[in-house]
């Protein structure tokens, strides 16, 4: 079985991936340093995934087309919605697709019924604020998602000792700035003897993902590489502009993720799932980020009210009411 067979029966296929060329040329610009990456191959399918993988001792990274247009009709509501009927109604139809390839084909019925019935009330989103700014909003996520994952596979490449001293420094930086509004320095941590009281639940758990979840650190340091080379390949762009749009690509990720746990789980394991978005999101804006902003020698202050006012818009206008159609 070649590639595209394990691509065709292993993803429900929305027709011919007609973008093929675009994104090949995308690729070869982000890729134009190193002698030998994995093949790109593009797909349009409604299980919107990338994956690097080896597939008979060759290795690809599979990009689904779909990722983008959904990334653009989020983005679009982002930028453009002043109400949140039009999440809602981009909902329905995403869980309709989601339920579909499950095999629960009456839930994705009634999706695609409240889709039908309410798409051409829900048009605020299609009244372009800046066309230039989401477009390159959309551009930018998706650029970024493809560094991903060729870190993932540069970092799989690099020998088990390697892996453990990268990560081990990159659990360093990060217990510096998660416990830095508590004063706890790296010693009382790695030693697991600090008192607890005093600190919330959260950030227990976000220090318990650091002691345990080597893969959530790699993820974080492919963040990393990922944001760092987009900043310099966008050059054009201010500093501002690239993390912001990264960030609002990490959301979508984050909503993207939900809305698959909760058609298949009905939401049992979402709290898991919730907590490591959020530590995604945390390092970002607290190590990445910071990170970033020191070596461009950006203000720090700026970037991260413009995160937060992000945050706050997204959470607003799209994640939450999409998540409420869930419940």
């Amino acid at each position: 079985m070649v590639i595209d067979d394990y691509i065709l029966f292993s993803r429900v296929s929305k027709g011919e991936a007609v973008l093929d060329e675009f994104y090949q040329e995308i690729y070869k610009q982000i890729c134009k340093d190193d002698d030998k990456v994995p093949i790109l191959k593009i797909c349009y399918s409604t299980q919107r995934i990338c994956e690097y993988i080896e597939y008979n001792g060759q290795e690809y990274i599979i990009y689904n087309q779909y990722i983008g247009q959904t990334f653009n009709r989020f983005n679009r509501i982002f930028y453009n919605s002043n109400r949140t009927f039009d999440a809602i109604v981009y909902a329905y139809k995403y869980f309709a697709e989601i339920y579909h390839y499950l095999g629960d084909f009456k839930m994705a019925c009634l999706c695609a019924v409240a889709y039908t019935v309410n798409k051409e009330d829900a048009k605020g989103y299609r009244n372009d604020l800046s066309f230039e700014s989401r477009a390159r909003t959309t551009h930018l996520q998706e650029k970024f998602i493809l560094l991903h994952e060729i870190y993932h596979w540069k970092f799989s490449k690099l020998s088990s000792e390697q892996k453990r001293e990268l990560i081990s420094k990159k659990k360093i930086e990060m217990y510096n700035h998660l416990s830095m509004e508590k004063k706890l320095n790296y010693e009382q941590l790695e030693q697991l003897g600090i008192s607890k009281e005093g600190i919330s639940e959260i950030e227990r758990m976000e220090l318990d993902m650091l002691q345990s979840r080597d893969d959530l650190i790699e993820e974080a340091l492919c963040d990393e590489y990922a944001l760092q080379q987009l900043v310099i390949s966008e050059n054009d762009l201010s500093l501002e502009q690239v993390v912001c749009a990264v960030f609002v690509g990490i959301e979508n990720l984050q909503t993207m993720t939900l809305m698959e746990d909760y058609a298949r789980y009905g939401g049992r394991k979402d709290r898991g799932i919730t907590m490591e978005a959020t530590f995604r999101k945390t390092i970002f804006r607290k190590c990445t980020v910071a990170k970033i902003a020191l070596e461009k020698k950006a203000v720090l202050n700026e970037l991260y009210i413009q995160i937060v006012e992000t945050n706050e818009r997204f959470a607003n206008i799209v994640r939450d009411p999409i998540m409420a159609v869930a419940t």
